[in-house]
């Protein structure tokens, strides 16, 4: 049925003439007209469905005709258009949105669509078209209803399409939503975040984080303030407008009467800056926590991740600082409900606090600290109820963790599936053992840690030749003439054996382990290497197994490395993994 014939067949049913549908639908009786006789059909991305299906369902309750919902008749014109209508660079772009967003791997959708995966990848790019373009984006519908069954999921398919389907529980209503959404030639842009930006701060962060610096400045801080003689209360409440101000001035000296060495637990289900519109109090709040980490103490946070992903990263880099002494431990807790109030709350086993404020203005706040041993014991309970709930939202390892980390490497390198790194310089598993002593004894490097190097160079050949076996490894990393070596020198990559001493090249030595990196691709099948100006980290390694996760590993102090699974997080990773790709490197390339 074409779209005429559905409007016909309404008119009929409600026995009604094109100027009452006019003035029913806001639509001028010309366009009306020109529609019923199908000289004119309207675009999907305009309104003039919407207002065809109100006018019509407003006649029929005039009329006291039964004819189904507004998003019945909706519907009913959509499924009358055909693939001509759809602008199939807009198609494309929106179902390489849901691929990636979603982190949908090509050959599991293409199994449920009964399509090779090679022409999924085409359709993707724009280089091929459906037949039937409403057909494929109900099928694309039905694999996303019956795979992606969690609300967090459910959240990032909705901020994708920018239409809630948390709360659609039939299959039929699910699909005519992200059908009509794929064949609409509408785009908005605003959904597009600049992921490169994002990572880039949160990795530049990282890299440029100085341990020592930052515990000796809260150290003194502390020092100055646990001068001042302070009489605290056993509990106290905050209710008034300035109720934030006076709560965080406080309980930057209740923590530091806090001698508790146990662990901590702090969750929130709101980024801090909810709570802490004045940086200068967000800032003081972290230093509470910073107080912690100066007596060695395990702080154990739950973030919200059923957030966009610049809301997520930038509570994650307010915390990246306590991410890097290897004292704190994330977790996340899947399909969070966002409330009326913000709230946040922290226990320990000689002070606990709560606050809460109105999500909608931030007023409303109400703060309360305690050290009364029956409300601890409350809060204990209900701080180990909620991470029960709790699950990692990344792995983090340091020195003393050294064996999980290459027996991470080392069963993952036997799953098939296609591994990718960016370096700030050349790979450690390329270099010969003869060009590795060589600068190791120019280095005057002492005989533990030359162990220690040597032995890490031979697990990581071992697992890159493991996993090149059934897998592509792609390599990226700039590639220095003679004057930006000597401008700013690089140094053997050795994040990971943990080593934070700086390790450097004479620029002979650094032609011969490009030349040896070169002849190792030439000789591996599966191993490629990229030039990659586009790095700008020293320090980080960033590489990824496509679709499973991403690991940031940073060479200087302190030496540290975030595995993320969270899809999220890897996303956004892998997104700007992408954007700093560069040129395939030529064999033969002269230097």
């Amino acid at each position: 049925m074409e779209f005429k014939d559905q409007l016909k067949s309404y008119i009929q049913q409600l026995n009604c003439t094109a100027k009452e549908l006019s003035i029913a639908t806001n639509l001028s009786a010309a366009v009306i007209s020109r529609y019923k006789n199908g000289l004119r059909v309207p675009n999907l991305n305009s309104d003039t469905i919407n207002k065809l299906a109100t006018g019509i369902k407003e006649i029929a309750s005039d009329k006291n005709i039964q004819i189904g919902s507004i998003e019945d008749i909706e519907n009913s014109f959509i499924d009358t258009f055909s693939n001509n209508n759809v602008d199939y660079d807009i198609f494309s772009e929106k179902f390489s949105l849901i691929l990636s967003t979603m982190n949908i791997n090509v050959s599991s959708i293409a199994k449920y669509l009964n399509f090779d995966p090679s022409y999924i990848s085409r359709i993707r790019t724009a280089q091929r078209h459906p037949a039937d373009v409403k057909l494929f984006s109900e099928n694309v519908g039905h694999y996303l209803f019956n795979t992606y069954r969690r609300d967090s999921d459910k959240l990032q398919l909705s901020n994708i399409i920018q239409k809630s389907v948390i709360d659609i529980t039939k299959e039929e209503d699910f699909v005519k939503i992200i059908s009509k959404w794929m064949c609409s030639n509408q785009v908005n842009h605003s959904q597009r975040i600049d992921y490169n930006d994002i990572i880039s701060e949160f990795v530049t962060l990282i890299d440029e984080f100085n341990l020592n610096e930052f515990t000796d400045a809260y150290r003194l801080m502390a020092e100055h303030i646990q001068s001042e003689p302070t009489k605290l209360p056993m509990c106290k409440t905050y209710i008034s407008s300035s109720a934030v101000k006076q709560f965080t001035a406080d309980l930057f000296k209740y923590m530091l009467s806090n001698t508790s060495q146990g662990p901590v637990y702090f969750f929130a289900d709101s980024s801090l800056s909810s709570y802490f519109q004045d940086r200068e109090y967000l800032q003081l709040f972290i230093s509470c926590f910073a107080l912690l980490l100066i007596r060695n103490v395990q702080i154990n946070i739950i973030h919200n991740i059923n957030l966009p992903i610049e809301n997520i990263l930038e509570g994650m880099r307010t915390w990246i600082p306590f991410y890097l002494t290897g004292q704190i431990k994330s977790y996340y807790i899947d399909n969070i409900s966002p409330g009326i109030f913000n709230h946040f709350e922290f226990y320990s086993p000689h002070l606990s606090f709560f606050g809460e404020n109105l999500r909608s203005t931030g007023n409303l706040s109400y703060f309360y600290i305690s050290r009364i041993k029956n409300e601890l014991n409350f809060y204990k309970k209900r701080m180990n109820a909620i991470f029960d709930e709790a699950l990692p939202l990344m792995e983090i390892y340091k020195a003393d963790r050294y064996k999980d980390f290459f027996d991470f490497l080392s069963e993952n390198a036997k799953e098939k599936g296609t591994r990718h790194e960016i370096l700030p310089t050349l790979p450690l598993h390329t270099i010969s053992d003869s060009l590795l002593e060589r600068i190791l004894d120019h280095n005057s490097i002492s005989l533990d840690d030359r162990e220690k190097i040597i032995s890490t160079t031979q697990k990581c050949r071992k697992i890159v030749a493991q996993s090149c076996k059934h897998s592509y490894l792609i390599d990226e990393f700039p590639i220095l003439s003679k004057e930006e070596f000597e401008e700013n020198k690089p140094s053997l990559s050795l994040s990971k054996a943990f080593y934070e001493k700086t390790i450097s090249y004479s620029y002979i030595e650094y032609l011969e382990h490009l030349e040896l990196t070169r002849r190792y691709a030439d000789k591996v099948p599966n191993y490629i290497i990229k030039s990659n100006e586009n790095t700008n980290q020293q320090n980080i390694l960033i590489s990824s197994q496509g679709g499973k996760w991403v690991l940031v590993s940073k060479s200087k102090a302190p030496a540290i490395h975030f595995l993320f699974t969270h899809p999220h997080l890897r996303n956004a990773f892998e997104q700007y993994m992408a954007d700093l790709n560069n040129n395939l490197i030529c064999k033969n390339k002269q230097i």
